[in-house]
């Protein structure tokens, strides 16, 4: 029995560590691993005897998923909704297997490796891509986009889900770099955020950018670092001269709107059809996992005017999708859910000592402002890449189980 244990808890432990570089390789490569640590993390509970520690976090998101059975009763798709289902579940439990497996510090930082390796690689490779035409894992040639942009993708099936994996992730690295470690490994840090930043240059994802961009200047406001924020202020002042003649020709053409510049025409009919079907079915939605086919009946003749889109769409938006599918019910208990994220994050970055733990806590919080940012523009919640969210929403779950000054936990 304690061979299995120790088998079984390695297994756990180097699966977390492994999951951020399995998420670029392959979807397929991805599940694996995400399956790996979910058993693996249930078995070790099962076999050591321990109760099954949730949080409130955890509770809201099972209340999230009964949100989400509640949409069955619109659903035109039980078979898809079912799929939507196991979707929530998966993800539900990789939150609840992340924020349970990392217990030290010495384990928190072997992510943290293999984030700032997994960022590096996929930005050098999306690098190589734009240089050969290819990306060097998968051999995925670039993408056009219609302002006639070559767009990296790299090992991802397109610019913008490697700009959501980048996004996510990347501030991760920014705040150790900046505000934790010194020396060499400060340096080799700051390369492996800036192959990131790089990397969401290369894809052209204006909700990737913003987010990132987001949550650095987040950093820098609260850790008080003027250089950053100076850093912010000229690359604002600078963007202008320095964007593609594409993008400033695209920028006159919308009149410098910079909401349909961010997110196009298409993208705002998307978000008057999502809104229609909420109008529709405010309370439970039209059913979770089936915007796409209930699109072509809640389309507006005079959107389609205003920018056509093809059946079958995808919200472009995860609040709206979210709320389109499980109703205001779906959307208050998520926003629930990352009103305790928040709060619990924001307060182990108050309380705990350990400054490794500490700049994590914040590093971890800007992450998911990235997300969430990017998310305004991005159907991204509960898709594959998703899972990159989850994942750092389980990380920063984590933080729970490290010690913190007793004066502030008693408060």
């Amino acid at each position: 029995m304690k061979k299995a244990i120790e088998f079984i808890g390695a297994l756990n432990y180097w699966s977390v560590i492994i999951l951020p570089f399995a998420m670029l390789i392959s979807t397929g490569l991805m599940n694996t691993f995400i399956v790996l640590v979910i058993i693996s993390f249930l078995l070790g509970k099962i076999l050591k005897k321990e109760p099954p520690a949730a949080g409130g976090a955890i509770l809201l998101f099972l209340l999230f998923i009964i949100a989400a059975l509640a949409s069955f009763h619109n659903s035109v798709d039980y078979r898809a909704s079912i799929k939507g289902i196991e979707k929530l579940l998966k993800y539900g439990f990789l939150l609840w297997a992340c924020s349970g497996s990392i217990r030290d510090e010495k384990h928190l930082k072997r992510v943290a490796v293999s984030i700032a390796f997994s960022v590096s690689l996929t930005g050098l490779n999306a690098a190589w891509q734009l240089v050969s035409g290819s990306d060097f894992i998968r051999g995925n040639a670039l993408r056009s986009c219609s302002l006639h942009l070559l767009r990296a993708t790299a090992s991802f099936s397109s610019p913008n889900s490697m700009g959501i994996y980048l996004a996510v992730l990347t501030p991760f690295l920014c705040g150790l770099a900046f505000f934790f470690l010194k020396g060499w490994k400060k340096l080799l840090m700051i390369i492996a955020a800036a192959c990131g930043a790089a990397g969401i240059l290369m894809t052209f994802s204006g909700g990737a950018a913003i987010g990132f961009f987001t949550a650095v200047l987040f950093l820098a406001l609260v850790r008080r670092h003027k250089v950053i924020l100076i850093c912010i202020l000229a690359i604002l002042l600078a963007t202008p001269f320095i964007i593609p003649r594409n993008l400033k020709d695209w920028a006159r053409q919308v009149n410098y709107n910079p909401v349909v510049f961010v997110c196009s025409p298409q993208r705002i009919t998307l978000y008057a059809t999502a809104w229609n079907m909420i109008r529709h079915h405010p309370v439970t939605g039209v059913g979770i996992n089936t915007f796409s086919k209930n699109y072509s009946n809640y389309k507006l003749a005079e959107m389609e005017k205003y920018a056509a889109t093809p059946d079958g769409m995808y919200g472009h938006n995860n609040f709206l999708h979210l709320t389109a599918e499980t109703g205001f019910l779906g959307l208050g208990i998520f926003l629930g859910f990352l009103f305790m994220l928040f709060r619990g994050a924001w307060r182990r970055y108050l309380a705990l000592e350990d400054d490794f733990l500490k700049i994590s806590a914040l590093s971890l919080i800007a992450c998911v402002i990235a997300f969430l940012v990017n998310g305004l523009t991005e159907t991204s919640l509960f898709n594959q890449i998703g899972a990159s969210f989850w994942f750092v929403a389980g990380l920063l779950l984590s933080l729970n189980n490290f010690s913190v000054k007793k004066e502030i936990v008693e408060r």
